[in-house]
């Protein structure tokens, strides 16, 4: 929950001109830090987690209704939302927190992932490094462990050293 870490999120939001975002938070302070944030820089946001919400929470079925009729930009989850979340105009998915799970891990990216007209990619901001994972997606779409066992010898990644600062 740094500044510097939201300005850097609020910056590729904007240059990446984001539409709907989801971003997946590590707790619910974290949550609510990150829609706090966005709300006071003119992004209007919410976060979503189980429990008695805080001053930026919204309840599911509020936040999805929102989100869908445009009156909220961002949705940051807190273990919601992992699956069955079909809004196929996410054109942003923030990782800002970390799983072990690949399962998990293709789920939340799967949240931006569905076709919508006009919709032409997806921007992915992974601040844990989930994307290590990203071999992981053939097999999981087809189950044929062939495909982990040949990309590993071909570099598919640049070295996490390679990657920019910023």
């Amino acid at each position: 929950m740094i500044n510097k870490r939201a300005e850097l999120l609020m910056n590729n939001y904007k240059k990446f001109n984001s539409k709907r975002a989801m971003g997946f938070c590590t707790s619910k302070a974290h949550g609510e830090y990150m829609a706090k944030f966005f709300n006071e820089n003119g992004v209007p946001s919410c976060a979503v987690y189980s429990g008695i919400n805080g001053e930026n929470a919204l309840d599911r079925a509020e936040a999805l209704s929102k989100f869908r009729n445009k009156e909220i930009n961002v949705m940051f989850s807190v273990d919601m939302f992992n699956e069955g979340l079909d809004i196929p105009l996410i054109d942003l998915v923030m990782f800002l927190r970390p799983t072990q799970s690949p399962t998990i891990f293709f789920q939340q990216l799967g949240r931006g992932l569905r076709k919508a007209t006009g919709k032409k990619y997806l921007n992915v901001l992974d601040f844990i490094g989930n994307y290590k994972k990203a071999v992981l997606v053939p097999f999981l779409l087809t189950g044929d462990t062939t495909l982990i066992r040949n990309r590993s010898n071909t570099r598919l990644l640049p070295k996490e050293e390679e990657y920019p600062a910023s």
